[in-house]
Protein backbone atom coordinates (compact mmCIF):
# COMPACT_ATOMS: atom_id res chain seq x y z
CA UNK A 1 0.00 0.00 0.00
CA UNK A 2 1.13 3.44 -0.46
CA UNK A 3 0.76 4.69 2.79
CA UNK A 4 1.19 3.48 6.40
CA UNK A 5 -1.37 5.59 7.91
CA UNK A 6 0.53 5.87 11.44
CA UNK A 7 -0.61 9.44 12.78
CA UNK A 8 -4.50 10.58 12.22
CA UNK A 9 -5.41 12.82 9.62
CA UNK A 10 -6.08 16.79 10.07
CA UNK A 11 -9.55 17.77 10.16
CA UNK A 12 -8.46 19.75 6.76
CA UNK A 13 -7.73 16.46 5.32
CA UNK A 14 -10.80 14.77 6.47
CA UNK A 15 -13.07 17.30 5.09
CA UNK A 16 -11.36 17.11 2.01
CA UNK A 17 -11.46 13.05 1.94
CA UNK A 18 -14.84 13.33 2.71
CA UNK A 19 -16.44 16.17 -0.36
CA UNK A 20 -14.28 13.83 -2.44
CA UNK A 21 -16.44 10.11 -2.04
CA UNK A 22 -18.49 9.63 -4.29
CA UNK A 23 -22.65 9.11 -3.48
CA UNK A 24 -22.76 6.11 -0.93
CA UNK A 25 -24.08 3.18 -2.87
CA UNK A 26 -28.01 1.72 -2.14
CA UNK A 27 -27.36 -2.20 -1.88
CA UNK A 28 -30.71 -4.07 -2.75
CA UNK A 29 -30.53 -7.40 -2.64
CA UNK A 30 -31.91 -10.58 -0.94
CA UNK A 31 -29.35 -10.68 2.08
CA UNK A 32 -30.21 -6.97 3.09
CA UNK A 33 -34.13 -8.13 2.73
CA UNK A 34 -33.03 -11.50 5.25
CA UNK A 35 -31.25 -9.31 7.81
CA UNK A 36 -33.98 -8.14 9.99
CA UNK A 37 -35.54 -12.04 10.43
CA UNK A 38 -31.59 -12.65 11.10
CA UNK A 39 -31.43 -10.62 13.89
CA UNK A 40 -34.23 -12.30 15.24
CA UNK A 41 -33.98 -13.72 18.62
CA UNK A 42 -30.14 -12.55 18.81
CA UNK A 43 -29.23 -11.50 22.09
CA UNK A 44 -28.24 -7.95 23.09
CA UNK A 45 -26.16 -7.01 26.27
CA UNK A 46 -23.85 -5.32 27.74
CA UNK A 47 -19.74 -7.24 27.43
CA UNK A 48 -18.39 -8.83 29.96
CA UNK A 49 -15.60 -6.72 32.01
CA UNK A 50 -13.12 -9.27 31.81
CA UNK A 51 -9.75 -8.14 30.32
CA UNK A 52 -8.26 -8.53 26.51
CA UNK A 53 -6.81 -11.91 27.02
CA UNK A 54 -10.44 -13.22 27.86
CA UNK A 55 -12.24 -14.20 25.10
CA UNK A 56 -14.76 -16.66 26.26
CA UNK A 57 -18.22 -17.29 26.31
CA UNK A 58 -19.79 -15.38 29.30
CA UNK A 59 -23.30 -15.23 30.14
CA UNK A 60 -24.14 -11.26 29.57
CA UNK A 61 -25.77 -12.51 26.05
CA UNK A 62 -23.40 -10.04 23.87
CA UNK A 63 -22.76 -11.23 20.70
CA UNK A 64 -19.24 -13.18 19.81
CA UNK A 65 -19.16 -11.43 16.52
CA UNK A 66 -21.22 -9.16 13.87
CA UNK A 67 -21.35 -10.36 10.33
CA UNK A 68 -22.51 -8.12 7.37
CA UNK A 69 -25.90 -8.61 6.11
CA UNK A 70 -25.06 -6.98 2.84
CA UNK A 71 -20.98 -6.74 2.69
CA UNK A 72 -18.55 -9.43 3.25
CA UNK A 73 -17.24 -8.76 6.60
CA UNK A 74 -17.08 -10.32 10.47
CA UNK A 75 -16.12 -8.49 12.88
CA UNK A 76 -15.58 -10.74 15.92
CA UNK A 77 -15.55 -8.90 19.13
CA UNK A 78 -13.53 -10.31 22.31
CA UNK A 79 -15.05 -10.05 26.08
CA UNK A 80 -14.22 -6.80 27.63
CA UNK A 81 -14.90 -4.74 24.22
CA UNK A 82 -17.06 -1.86 25.88
CA UNK A 83 -20.59 -1.06 23.89
CA UNK A 84 -19.31 2.11 23.02
CA UNK A 85 -16.36 0.82 21.59
CA UNK A 86 -18.73 -2.24 19.66
CA UNK A 87 -20.53 1.08 18.36
CA UNK A 88 -17.45 3.21 17.32
CA UNK A 89 -15.90 -0.03 15.38
CA UNK A 90 -19.55 -1.18 13.29
CA UNK A 91 -19.98 2.20 12.58
CA UNK A 92 -16.20 2.51 11.13
CA UNK A 93 -16.12 -0.70 9.55
CA UNK A 94 -19.62 -0.03 7.57
CA UNK A 95 -18.38 3.42 5.94
CA UNK A 96 -15.00 1.58 4.92
CA UNK A 97 -17.39 -0.94 3.02
CA UNK A 98 -19.64 1.48 1.65
CA UNK A 99 -16.89 3.82 0.82
CA UNK A 100 -14.85 1.33 -1.22
CA UNK A 101 -17.93 0.17 -2.86
CA UNK A 102 -18.29 3.39 -4.02
CA UNK A 103 -15.11 3.98 -5.72
CA UNK A 104 -14.57 0.32 -7.28
CA UNK A 105 -14.98 1.03 -10.97
CA UNK A 106 -15.82 -2.71 -11.77
CA UNK A 107 -12.07 -3.38 -12.20
CA UNK A 108 -10.68 -6.65 -11.77
CA UNK A 109 -7.56 -5.48 -10.37
CA UNK A 110 -8.53 -5.19 -6.79
CA UNK A 111 -5.10 -3.38 -5.63
CA UNK A 112 -6.71 -0.18 -5.54
CA UNK A 113 -9.94 -1.15 -3.84
CA UNK A 114 -7.72 -2.30 -1.09
CA UNK A 115 -5.88 1.01 -1.12
CA UNK A 116 -9.75 2.87 -0.93
CA UNK A 117 -10.62 0.38 2.07
CA UNK A 118 -7.73 1.23 3.91
CA UNK A 119 -7.76 5.36 3.21
CA UNK A 120 -11.85 4.84 4.35
CA UNK A 121 -10.36 3.35 7.57
CA UNK A 122 -7.77 5.90 8.72
CA UNK A 123 -10.61 8.09 8.37
CA UNK A 124 -12.67 6.40 10.46
CA UNK A 125 -10.25 6.61 13.26
CA UNK A 126 -8.29 3.23 12.52
CA UNK A 127 -4.37 4.12 12.67
CA UNK A 128 -1.58 1.71 11.49
CA UNK A 129 0.48 -0.68 14.18
CA UNK A 130 2.79 -1.72 11.64
CA UNK A 131 3.51 -5.56 10.18
CA UNK A 132 1.06 -4.61 7.41
CA UNK A 133 1.56 -7.27 4.53
CA UNK A 134 -0.33 -7.23 1.21
CA UNK A 135 0.92 -10.55 -0.84
CA UNK A 136 -0.04 -13.08 -3.71
CA UNK A 137 0.24 -15.97 -3.93
CA UNK A 138 -0.66 -19.39 -5.35
CA UNK A 139 -1.26 -22.94 -3.87
CA UNK A 140 -2.15 -26.77 -4.82
CA UNK A 141 -2.22 -27.97 -1.21
CA UNK A 142 -5.53 -29.95 -1.15
CA UNK A 143 -5.34 -29.98 2.76
CA UNK A 144 -5.92 -26.31 2.77
CA UNK A 145 -8.89 -25.26 3.96
CA UNK A 146 -10.30 -21.46 4.33
CA UNK A 147 -10.48 -21.38 8.36
CA UNK A 148 -7.07 -22.24 8.74
CA UNK A 149 -5.67 -19.85 6.09
CA UNK A 150 -7.05 -16.96 8.15
CA UNK A 151 -5.88 -18.26 11.19
CA UNK A 152 -2.32 -18.39 10.25
CA UNK A 153 -2.09 -14.73 8.30
CA UNK A 154 -3.74 -13.04 11.38
CA UNK A 155 -2.09 -14.82 13.90
CA UNK A 156 1.57 -14.24 11.66
CA UNK A 157 1.02 -10.66 12.72
CA UNK A 158 -0.60 -10.75 15.92
CA UNK A 159 2.41 -10.42 18.17
CA UNK A 160 2.06 -10.73 21.78
CA UNK A 161 -1.76 -10.79 21.40
CA UNK A 162 -1.55 -13.67 19.27
CA UNK A 163 -3.05 -16.59 21.69
CA UNK A 164 -6.00 -14.12 22.51
CA UNK A 165 -6.55 -13.57 18.67
CA UNK A 166 -6.43 -17.55 17.71
CA UNK A 167 -8.55 -18.09 20.72
CA UNK A 168 -11.16 -15.71 19.26
CA UNK A 169 -10.84 -16.67 15.71
CA UNK A 170 -11.14 -20.14 16.39
CA UNK A 171 -13.85 -19.56 18.54
CA UNK A 172 -15.95 -17.23 15.81
CA UNK A 173 -15.16 -19.44 13.08
CA UNK A 174 -16.52 -22.82 14.39
CA UNK A 175 -19.74 -20.65 15.45
CA UNK A 176 -19.77 -19.03 12.15
CA UNK A 177 -19.91 -22.71 10.75
CA UNK A 178 -22.27 -23.82 12.89
CA UNK A 179 -24.96 -21.03 11.86
CA UNK A 180 -26.32 -22.14 8.31
CA UNK A 181 -28.69 -18.68 8.12
CA UNK A 182 -25.47 -16.26 8.94
CA UNK A 183 -23.08 -18.85 6.81
CA UNK A 184 -25.02 -18.66 3.84
CA UNK A 185 -25.40 -15.15 4.07
CA UNK A 186 -21.78 -14.45 4.30
CA UNK A 187 -20.92 -17.07 1.30
CA UNK A 188 -23.30 -14.97 -0.81
CA UNK A 189 -21.85 -12.06 0.23
CA UNK A 190 -18.25 -13.24 -0.75
CA UNK A 191 -19.20 -14.81 -4.15
CA UNK A 192 -18.76 -13.59 -7.72
CA UNK A 193 -17.98 -16.28 -10.01
CA UNK A 194 -15.07 -18.20 -8.84
CA UNK A 195 -13.53 -15.10 -6.55
CA UNK A 196 -14.91 -14.67 -3.02
CA UNK A 197 -13.29 -11.81 -1.60
CA UNK A 198 -13.93 -10.82 2.04
CA UNK A 199 -12.51 -9.61 5.38
CA UNK A 200 -12.18 -10.34 8.84
CA UNK A 201 -11.15 -8.28 11.96
CA UNK A 202 -10.76 -9.72 15.31
CA UNK A 203 -11.11 -6.65 17.87
CA UNK A 204 -9.49 -6.74 21.32
CA UNK A 205 -9.48 -4.07 23.66
CA UNK A 206 -6.50 -2.84 24.93
CA UNK A 207 -6.29 -2.87 29.17
CA UNK A 208 -6.61 1.23 28.54
CA UNK A 209 -9.51 0.99 26.44
CA UNK A 210 -8.22 1.31 23.27
CA UNK A 211 -9.91 -1.35 20.38
CA UNK A 212 -7.17 -3.59 18.51
CA UNK A 213 -7.57 -5.40 15.70
CA UNK A 214 -6.05 -7.61 13.41
CA UNK A 215 -7.37 -7.13 9.16
CA UNK A 216 -7.36 -9.34 7.12
CA UNK A 217 -8.84 -8.37 3.50
CA UNK A 218 -8.37 -12.29 1.39
CA UNK A 219 -9.37 -12.42 -2.41
CA UNK A 220 -9.05 -16.25 -3.45
CA UNK A 221 -9.89 -17.55 -6.94
CA UNK A 222 -10.87 -21.12 -6.40
CA UNK A 223 -10.69 -22.92 -9.83
CA UNK A 224 -10.98 -26.11 -8.82
CA UNK A 225 -12.26 -27.38 -4.81
CA UNK A 226 -13.66 -30.25 -3.17
CA UNK A 227 -15.69 -30.79 -0.19
CA UNK A 228 -18.76 -29.58 1.66
CA UNK A 229 -20.69 -26.91 0.04
CA UNK A 230 -20.40 -23.96 2.14
CA UNK A 231 -17.50 -22.20 1.97
CA UNK A 232 -15.39 -22.22 5.24
CA UNK A 233 -15.40 -26.19 4.88
CA UNK A 234 -14.67 -26.30 1.01
CA UNK A 235 -10.83 -28.11 0.80
CA UNK A 236 -9.18 -26.05 -1.89
CA UNK A 237 -7.35 -28.34 -4.49
CA UNK A 238 -5.92 -24.71 -6.45
CA UNK A 239 -6.09 -21.46 -5.68
CA UNK A 240 -4.61 -18.41 -6.30
CA UNK A 241 -4.76 -15.60 -3.64
CA UNK A 242 -4.16 -11.74 -2.68
CA UNK A 243 -4.25 -11.17 1.43
CA UNK A 244 -4.04 -7.80 2.88
CA UNK A 245 -3.48 -8.19 6.41
CA UNK A 246 -2.64 -4.86 9.12
CA UNK A 247 -2.57 -4.53 12.64
CA UNK A 248 -4.11 -1.50 13.77
CA UNK A 249 -5.43 0.30 17.31
CA UNK A 250 -8.35 2.78 17.20
CA UNK A 251 -8.10 6.64 18.03
CA UNK A 252 -11.33 7.19 19.34
CA UNK A 253 -10.66 11.23 18.77
CA UNK A 254 -10.18 10.80 15.26
CA UNK A 255 -12.75 8.75 15.11
CA UNK A 256 -15.25 11.26 17.07
CA UNK A 257 -14.53 13.89 14.76
CA UNK A 258 -15.67 12.59 11.45
CA UNK A 259 -18.51 9.99 13.23
CA UNK A 260 -21.65 12.39 11.79
CA UNK A 261 -19.85 12.47 8.45
CA UNK A 262 -19.51 8.47 8.35
CA UNK A 263 -23.51 9.00 9.53
CA UNK A 264 -24.19 11.32 7.48
CA UNK A 265 -22.91 9.16 4.43
CA UNK A 266 -23.71 5.93 4.99
CA UNK A 267 -27.52 7.37 5.97
CA UNK A 268 -28.04 5.21 9.51
CA UNK A 269 -26.63 3.48 12.23
CA UNK A 270 -23.82 1.23 11.95
CA UNK A 271 -25.64 -1.70 14.05
CA UNK A 272 -28.90 -1.43 11.06
CA UNK A 273 -26.24 -3.53 8.49
CA UNK A 274 -25.25 -6.18 10.73
CA UNK A 275 -26.24 -9.18 12.37
CA UNK A 276 -25.20 -11.00 15.44
CA UNK A 277 -23.10 -14.24 15.81
CA UNK A 278 -24.47 -15.43 19.35
CA UNK A 279 -21.75 -16.84 21.86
Amino acid sequence: MKNNYNTAPTKEESINYFKGLPPCPQVVSESGARSARLMEGRPQGVPGASGMMDVQSDDSGNDLASVGTDESVVIAFADGVSPENRSAVLLSMKFAEAAARAQDNGNLDRLQWLENYEKAMFHGGWLGLGGKHLTEFSSSDVSLTMDSLVIDLIGAIAGPNKAAVLQLLSLTLDKLQGDDALMKLFEQNSKKGTISSFRIMPCLESPTGIPVTYLLALEVDHASYTGGALFWKWSVSRLSIRELVSGLNFDLASHNDNKHLMRDYIKGNAEDFFAGLPR
